[in-house]
């Protein structure tokens, strides 16, 4: 008798603290089986956040039905006119609601775009937190005959240091991303791979570990704890991994260009750290026929070692006014590279 008691008892405490996290901070993303996780879609909540210096601020985050982020500009004219379209496709600077979405970089140049222009600009971004390349393009691919019909003048492909070992199995494993490379899809030897070890199990078909919070957190902090005291070296990869990431990640970039090869298309990056995994980034992206906006993709190590108050409360991601200097540089990017508006 006493054991079912104990069992009932744990089961409601359980359920009650999965309840409680899913309520008071519930997660904009569901389990994915093609992506790994996805946004989700029509999803509206106004996050209660607070930055690195103690500020607190409301991120009023949305979605529409396809699972992206929006935003609209809209001009001083009492007349229609065409409005200018930006896709978006990135990772969680981009897509994770540490920011609302009028406060987004992107929102930021719709708006410097649209008051210097006196112009109506759209907005559609795609990706999700922690995407490598490869979640990038299947996502864009997805909805491909949506963004057609949206037809973008001007495409922005918001790119990362890790996007090197998310793109690589080798190295993520290696790396102690549990939640990402249990879950993430990969690109090996031409073909889409999924891991498929024991544990897997748990993150993609077990429902109650899989969509629970408290699975998440207990997680996140294993993940937190080894990263601290048993940090992951990029420098310690072996050439031929490296080299194998870097060809993997031009193969994804090109792919995700050609999808609209008659756009404008830019391309900037959260870190442009010369390590060996990251150093050739440019190149790469060169190759792969986009714009590379480098001022924008110095920013965050420029802008840190200023002393700038720019940072979200992980001390990596951006808060409102990072974004809105990083919106701001982009424009002035952009207009310098001379983009037909």
């Amino acid at each position: 008798m006493r054991k079912i008691k104990l069992i009932i008892l744990i089961t409601i405490l359980f359920f009650g603290l999965e309840f409680y996290l899913k309520y008071t901070k519930p997660s904009p993303y569901l389990y994915d089986p093609e992506l790994g996780w996805s946004m989700k879609k029509n999803f509206k909540y106004n996050y209660k956040e607070k930055d690195f210096y103690g500020d607190q601020y409301n991120s009023l985050f949305e979605t529409n039905d396809l699972g992206a982020r929006s935003f609209i500009w809209k001009s001083s004219l009492n007349k229609s006119n065409q409005p200018l379209k930006i896709l978006v496709a990135g990772d969680s600077f981009t897509m994770d609601p540490y920011v609302g979405n009028r406060d987004m970089w992107f929102s930021i140049l719709a708006n410097k775009i649209g008051k210097n222009l006196d112009r109506d600009v759209e907005v559609l971004a795609f990706g999700g937190g922690a995407y490598g390349t490869l979640q990038q393009l299947l996502l864009l691919k997805r909805n491909k005959e949506v963004i057609d019909n949206f037809s973008p003048n001007m495409f922005i492909l918001q790119f990362c240091s890790n996007d090197f070992s998310d793109n690589s199995f080798a190295i993520e494993k290696v790396s102690f991303s549990l939640s990402q490379y249990m879950r993430r899809p990969y690109l090996v030897n031409d073909q889409i791979y999924y891991y498929n070890g024991f544990f897997s199990y748990f993150f993609q078909k077990n429902i109650l570990t899989r969509d629970s919070r408290i699975f998440a957190k207990a997680i996140y902090y294993y993940e937190f704890f080894i990263k601290k005291y048993y940090p992951f070296n990029n420098n310690s990869i072996d050439s031929y991994v490296i080299n194998e990431s870097n060809i993997i990640t031009q193969k994804l970039l090109t792919k995700i260009r050609n999808l609209h090869p008659n756009t404008e298309s830019y391309i900037f990056s959260c870190s442009n750290d010369q390590s060996e995994l990251n150093k050739n980034w440019k190149i790469l992206a060169k190759k792969s026929r986009f714009i590379v906006l480098d001022a924008s993709s110095d920013f965050i190590n420029k802008t840190s070692s200023d002393n700038k108050t720019i940072f979200y409360k992980d001390g990596g991601h951006l808060n409102n006014l990072g974004n809105l200097y990083w919106g701001e540089l982009i424009y002035k990017e952009i207009i310098k590279k001379k983009f037909k508006f």
